[in-house]
C-alpha cells in the first residue's frame, strides 16, 4: 500500500472516530484559509476562541506543538467550516512536520527545533503561550 493510500485510509478512519479514545481529552481547533505563499495555502488556527497560529502551511502539526507546550495531551481534532478534517494524537503530531524536496514530497518527517537568538521573538512566543 502506498503512503498516500495509507494516509487516506487513516484520515477516513479518523473522521469516523470523531470522539477520542476512552480516557483521552479532545482539543478542537478551527482553521481558516487566509492566503497563499510560494509553497501553497496558508491557514489561521483558532483554539478556544483565540488565534494561536496566525499563518501556517501545516495547521494541525503547529497546533499540536502549541498545545503540547501548554502541557495538553490527547487528540487534536481539526475542523474547517464546521466539518472535521483530521484527528491526530497531540504528542505524535508535535514531533512531525511536512517535508518537501525537489525529488520527494510532501511527506511526514521529524520536526526539528532550532535555537532562537532573537530575544524579541522569544518574548512574543512566551506571551502567546502564557
Amino acid at each position: 500500500m502506498s503512503e498516500l493510500t495509507d494516509m487516506t485510509t487513516t484520515l477516513s478512519e479518523d473522521r469516523q472516530k470523531a470522539k477520542p479514545s476512552h480516557g483521552q481529552t479532545a482539543h478542537r481547533i478551527d482553521i481558516e484559509h487566509v492566503g497563499y505563499n510560494s509553497k501553497g495555502m496558508l491557514w489561521r488556527v483558532t483554539y478556544e476562541g483565540k488565534v494561536i497560529v496566525e499563518r501556517t502551511r501545516i495547521p494541525a502539526l503547529d497546533a499540536c506543538r502549541y498545545l503540547l507546550a501548554l502541557g495538553k495531551t490527547g487528540k487534536l481534532m481539526m475542523f474547517r467550516n464546521g466539518e472535521m478534517g483530521l484527528s491526530v494524537d497531540i504528542v505524535t503530531g508535535a514531533g512531525l512536520t511536512v517535508v518537501e524536496t525537489p525529488t520527494r514530497g510532501p511527506v511526514f518527517g521529524p520536526h526539528e527545533t532550532y535555537p532562537c537568538d532573537d530575544e524579541n521573538e522569544v518574548s512574543e512566543v512566551a506571551a502567546l503561550i502564557g
